[in-house]
C-alpha cells in the first residue's frame, strides 16, 4: 500500500490528501453539530476548513503564489470576532511548503507568514457577548512560534533534501569509481598473469625450439647430440607444462583474488643462466659485489627481466655469447644484459610482441627503469635500474 502510494506523482498525492482532508473537515463539522455543537461563526469554520484544502492540494504548483494569496486574502477574508485553534492552519501549509521548495526565499517566507499570523491573532474576542480585542498575548506568541516553526521545518526538510541529492549522487559516483577500480584490477591482474606467463613459459620454449632447431641441424652428422637432446626436451617441456598448468589453475579459481605461486628470486639466477646455455648460449654471470636487499617483488622483477632478455637474444639476436652484469649500488642494483649478436634492434620486432612492454612494466613496478642501447659487445644491452637497500644478501 505504502509502496503504491509513493509510486502516485506528487500533485496526485497532494490532491489525494486534500480530498481527505476535506471529507475529515466538514465530516466531523457535520456530526458536532448534529449533536450539539454550533460554532459562534461557522462560516470562519468553514473559511478555514476551505482555505486549508485549497492550500493542501495546489501547494506543489505555485507554493510562492499559494503563499501569497494566503497571506494577504484569508486574514482579510477571515476577518471575524472569534479566533480558534485551527485558524492558522492554512498559514502554516503555505508557509511550510514555500519554505522547503526553491527559489522560495526563506526570510521572505518568515517574514510573510509570521505577519499573516499576528493578524489572525490580534482580532477581536467575542466574549459575553461584546467585542473585546484580543490581548492574550501567551496565545498571540504561541501562534507566532507556530508559524515559525513550520517555516524553519521548511527549510530543515528542503535542507535535508538537497543533502540528500548530494549524497546519492556522491554515491551513485562512488559506486561508478568503483566499478571503474574493479574493471581495472581486473585488467590489472590479467596483464600480471598474462606477463608472467609470457616470461616464464615463453622462455622454456624459446630454449626448447632454439635447442631443437641446434639438434636437428647436426643429426645427420652427429645423432649422439640429438639424442642427448631427447631428455634435455622432456625436463623442459615438463617445466614449461607444470608452470602453464598451474598459470591455468589461477585463471579458474573464482574464489578470491589470483594469486600466483611465489616468484623467483635472485638465487634463481644461476639455474636460469645453466638453462639458456644447455639451449646453446655461452652466457656469463657477472656479480659485481655484494647484493643489495630487494623485496620479493622487486627480485621477481629483476629475475623475470633477465629472463626475457636472455629469451629475447636466444630468439632473435643470432649471438654466441651473452653477459649478465648485476652492479649494486647506493640506492639499488642495476642489471645490465647484452649479447653480441647481430639481429635487428628492439624497433624491428614485430607487432604483438609484448616482451619489451612487459619488462619495462615490471621494471615501473618497482620503481625502477628500463633501457635498450646498443651494447660494445656489438649486440643490444638492455639495462634495467631497481631501488633496494644495501645490506649483503648474497655474493
Amino acid at each position: 500500500m505504502i509502496d503504491r502510494w509513493r509510486l502516485q506523482p506528487a500533485a496526485v498525492q497532494d490532491l489525494l490528501l486534500a480530498v481527505l482532508l476535506g471529507a475529515a473537515w466538514f465530516g466531523v463539522a457535520a456530526y458536532w453539530e448534529a449533536h450539539g455543537w454550533h460554532p459562534r461563526n461557522s462560516d470562519l469554520w468553514d473559511l478555514a476548513g476551505a482555505g486549508s484544502v485549497i492550500v493542501l492540494a495546489l501547494r506543489r504548483w505555485a507554493p510562492a503564489a499559494v503563499l501569497a494569496a494566503v497571506v494577504l486574502a484569508y486574514p482579510v477574508l477571515y476577518g471575524g470576532p472569534q479566533q480558534s485553534e485551527f485558524h492558522l492552519l492554512p498559514v502554516l501549509i503555505a508557509a511550510y511548503t514555500a519554505a522547503r521548495r526553491p527559489p522560495v526565499d526563506a526570510v521572505a517566507v518568515a517574514v510573510a507568514s509570521l505577519a499573516a499570523g499576528l493578524l489572525l491573532s490580534t482580532g477581536t474576542l467575542h466574549i459575553a457577548n461584546t467585542v473585546i480585542p484580543n490581548r492574550d498575548w501567551s496565545r498571540i506568541l504561541f501562534d507566532e512560534f507556530a508559524v515559525a516553526g513550520m517555516v524553519l521545518l521548511g527549510v530543515l526538510t528542503a535542507a535535508q533534501r538537497r543533502t540528500a541529492v548530494v549524497l546519492a549522487a556522491r554515491n551513485a559516483e562512488l559506486e561508478r569509481l568503483r566499478a571503474i577500480e574493479a574493471e581495472q584490477a581486473v585488467a590489472l591482474e590479467r596483464t600480471r598473469i598474462a606477463r608472467e606467463l609470457h616470461d616464464d613459459v615463453a622462455h622454456h620454449l624459446t630454449a626448447l625450439i632454439v635447442r631443437a632447431q641446434a639438434a636437428e641441424r647436426v643429426a645427420a652428422t652427429r645423432p649422439e647430440v640429438a639424442v642427448e637432446s631427447m631428455g634435455w626436451f622432456a625436463d623442459t617441456g615438463r617445466y614449461a607444462l607444470t608452470a602453464l598448468r598451474r598459470t591455468v589453475s589461477v585463471l579458474r579459481n573464482s574464489a578470491g583474488p589470483a594469486q600466483l605461486a611465489p616468484g623467483p628470486s635472485l638465487d634463481d639466477l644461476p639455474a636460469i643462466v645453466a638453462r639458456v646455455q644447455e639451449a646453446g648460449l655461452t652466457v656469463t654471470l657477472d656479480v659485481d659485489g655484494r647484493l643489495p636487499s630487494l623485496e620479493p617483488q622487486v627480485q621477481h622483477a629483476v629475475v623475470r627481466v633477465v629472463q626475457e632478455s636472455l629469451t629475447n637474444v636466444l630468439r632473435h639476436a643470432r649471438a654466441r655469447r651473452a653477459v649478465v652484469s648485476l652492479v649494486p649500488s647506493a640506492e639499488g642494483l642495476t642489471v645490465v644484459v647484452e649479447d653480441d649478436g647481430r639481429g635487428p634492434g628492439p624497433e624491428a620486432a614485430p607487432p604483438g610482441r609484448l616482451g619489451l612492454v612487459g619488462m619495462r612494466e615490471r621494471a615501473a613496478s618497482c620503481g625502477g627503469r628500463l633501457d635498450i642501447d646498443r651494447g660494445p659487445l656489438g649486440g643490444w644491452r638492455v639495462r634495467a635500474w631497481f631501488p633496494g637497500v644495501v645490506s649483503a644478501v648474497g655474493a
